[in-house]
């Protein structure tokens, strides 16, 4: 998974990397985590706008129906990030 990357920056002179990669986790903890940080209330208000909209509005409907529709089953094993430290 880092193989990748850890050869771009060796082209790009770097050397000592040290590469950390990982895994974003979409888990209940995850979301759970989310409302932690930006408070219940904030959440809870974010997703009744949306449901509003969802019910309310058709062109709202469409777009979600579409950006949700393909996204593919595989979708979160791809989800991570890394960190990449290398000397110039």
């Amino acid at each position: 998974m880092t193989d990748g990357w850890v050869e771009l920056l060796t082209r790009a002179s770097l050397r000592d990397i040290i590469a950390r990669p990982y895994v974003f986790n979409a888990s209940l903890g995850e979301y759970l985590g989310e409302i932690r940080r930006y408070s219940f209330r904030e959440y809870f208000t974010m997703f009744s706008r949306a449901f509003g909209l969802y019910f309310k509005n058709a062109g709202f409907r469409k777009y979600m129906k579409g950006r949700f529709s393909s996204v593919p089953r595989e979708f979160f094993q791809y989800l991570g990030y890394g960190i990449f430290v290398g000397k110039k």
